[in-house]
């Protein structure tokens, strides 16, 4: 059955057995404890016990990490080439984790904007007149402007990303798809998609093209955002029942290659250990020191937080999370709307999307988390509310 007291997005079932000998959220220690303790093992010698909860993970309830490969081919237009949808093959990941620091300094042409490809021009209404083409907004891995254009004596303004680093296909592809489930949803707090692809004059080169939305940069409203993703959370669930998503994830310019999962821990494990392992591959062998911080991220925090999720008869709904939806890619329109944008989306837990909402660097804070678990209640056990939080900030 469905347990709420506004709207839920956590059923609960009669289960017959647990997979643990008990709940594991009635461990001794508080969850906030479970996640920020563990930063007490820089003070400790070898032999000290950890400060960190011990978790009765069993070997038969604890994850199992494989390499599973997979047969799918993701393509964008007919003339792109797939890419193969490989889950955590290593030499994949080196190769990408090394094109995409390789290329971090790489400075993105001006001149991708002097002016509109054919190939964009093909996506506009017939008839369409381009009048010109501007600067507009910034990004940090794509060049981004204003199209104007003509139409029947109206004008008419579309909203153009280009770049020419080698992850502009799957970070075009994973952010056009995003749009297309996030308008379907949630049309009046988004851009509409139009499409995706190369530059006709240089194959190299990959845009995004979607409408033009005025937006202002006035303070955020604790009430509406809150508002608009609780509504998106709602209505986009995920159409196989899977978390994580059947495309490549961008993360930024880094393209995240993972295979879906039953389970939220099953795959949130995998997310977080892909990104570390980029991470390493990228900055270099880790200390001994972050070793030990990851082996209780991995064998205890993870399995303390997110295991009771899916436990005593609950289960997770995965829902569309938008994954990056921190203040820089919201704004407001001239109605005073929400405007959510540059998502790099999978499906999951709903709580996932708060977890940036509490980065003190963020605009966002805590009143805009309170509004949401308001309309869209917190998952049980609720009292792990705010560990979960901190996870998710990880």
């Amino acid at each position: 059955m469905t347990t709420s007291t506004g709207t839920t997005l956590v059923t609960t079932t009669t289960a017959p057995t647990d997979p643990l000998p008990q709940h594991v959220h009635d461990a001794e220690c508080e969850p906030s404890e479970v996640l920020l303790g563990a930063i007490d093992l820089q003070q400790k010698s070898p032999t000290d016990e950890p400060s960190y909860c011990q978790i009765p993970v069993t070997e038969d309830s604890a994850i199992k990490i494989e390499v599973i490969e997979k047969t799918d081919q993701i393509a964008g237009p007919e003339s792109h080439i797939p890419i193969p949808f490989v889950d955590e093959d290593i030499n994949d990941l080196s190769n990408a984790t090394e094109a995409w620091w390789a290329t971090g300094d790489h400075v993105i042409p001006s001149s991708l904007l002097d002016e509109v490809d054919e190939s964009i021009k093909e996506l506009l209404p017939p008839g369409t007149e381009v009048v010109g083409i501007s600067p507009h907004g910034n990004s940090q891995w794509s060049r981004t402007a204003e199209i104007q254009t003509e139409l029947e004596g109206n004008s008419v303004s579309y909203f153009l990303k280009v770049t020419d680093r080698p992850s502009g296909q799957a970070m075009y592809h994973c952010e056009f798809e995003s749009l297309v489930v996030m308008y379907e949803a949630v049309p009046e707090y988004c851009p509409r998609p139009i499409g995706w692809g190369q530059y006709e004059t240089d194959p190299n080169v990959w845009f995004l093209l979607t409408s033009f939305i005025e937006m202002y940069d006035d303070d955020l409203d604790p009430e509406f955002l809150p508002k608009a993703l609780a509504e998106l959370h709602r209505k986009a669930l995920s159409p196989d029942g899977k978390h994580g998503s059947r495309l490549i994830i961008s993360s930024g310019a880094l393209p995240v290659k993972l295979a879906q999962s039953d389970s939220w821990e099953d795959f949130f494990f995998r997310y977080v250990r892909y990104m570390l392992r980029a991470e390493e591959i990228a900055a270099g062998p880790r200390t001994a020191e972050m070793e030990q911080l990851l082996d209780a991220l991995f064998n205890r925090i993870i399995p303390r937080l997110l295991r009771p999720l899916e436990t005593g008869g609950r289960t997770i709904i995965p829902v569309f999370l938008h994954t990056d939806l921190w203040a820089g890619n919201t704004g407001t329109n001239t109605e005073g709307l929400p405007i959510i944008f540059d998502p790099c989306s999978m499906y999951g837990h709903n709580e996932f999307d708060l977890g940036v909402w509490s980065a003190v660097r963020g605009m966002i804070t805590r009143p805009f988390i309170d509004n949401y678990t308001n309309l869209n209640e917190r998952s049980q056990p609720m009292e792990d509310f705010n560990a979960r939080n901190l996870l998710y900030l990880l």
